[in-house]
């Protein structure tokens, strides 16, 4: 069965305004609400495919940062290339870091365990990434502040999550901030591996190999 042109197919599902304004995406969107789109037996981020659709391949290991600070916008003149580490300095200078009130510590480590479910929403309640919550539940941020540590379980990544993880050609650093996870769960499912043996290989440097 032919499919219609994936550019075509791609422009439908955009709500086009001015220049200026956002052209959110008004399909499919995973985590932190960027836009995403199949192709090909491949899940795409519809921003980037946004930048490549009027640029050009993205240049490895480089992640396509919003201007417009909006994850679900995908105008390519609101779109522009850069390193993780620009990712994080842009990030700061919009607040979308670690920048956590006291309160917000304490009440992140009120709870006893988190659960991935609940890091996204406690995420989504301070607008910061999923591995800031993790970073402050576990007490390696923020550890002037006097509050009980707590149990943080890890994200499990679902089969649609590990297929975009094996198309995707963004950075090991991009993808781990993106899905919350450790880079080496990243580098395993890269590699073709079970994210399961992240967690094997440190029982075994735990408690020793038998």
């Amino acid at each position: 069965m032919n499919r219609r042109p994936l550019m075509e197919r791609f422009w439908e599902k955009v709500d086009k305004r001015s220049h200026e304004d956002c052209w959110e995406w008004t399909a499919s969107k995973r985590g932190y609400g960027y836009g995403q789109i199949a192709n090909k037996g491949k899940v795409l981020h519809a921003h980037r495919l946004s930048w490549e659709l009027k640029n050009g391949p993205i240049p490895k290991g480089m992640c396509v940062l919003h201007s417009c600070d909006n994850p679900g916008c995908v105008n390519p003149s609101h779109l522009f290339l850069g390193t993780q580490g620009d990712n994080m300095r842009d990030a700061a200078k919009k607040c979308r870091t670690g920048m956590l009130s006291e309160g917000a510590v304490r009440d992140i480590r009120s709870h006893r365990i988190i659960r991935f479910a609940l890091k996204k929403e406690l995420a989504q309640k301070y607008n910061v990434p999923i591995s800031i919550i993790s970073r402050a539940a576990r007490g390696v941020s923020y550890r002037g502040i006097d509050s009980g540590v707590v149990e943080s379980t890890p994200r499990k990544m679902s089969e649609q999550d590990i297929a975009i993880v094996r198309s995707s050609d963004e950075s090991g650093r991009c993808l781990a901030e993106r899905f919350g996870v450790h880079r080496s769960t990243i580098s395993l499912i890269k590699k073709g591996l079970s994210p399961r043996a992240s967690k094997d290989k440190q029982l075994s440097t735990k408690y020793g190999d038998g």
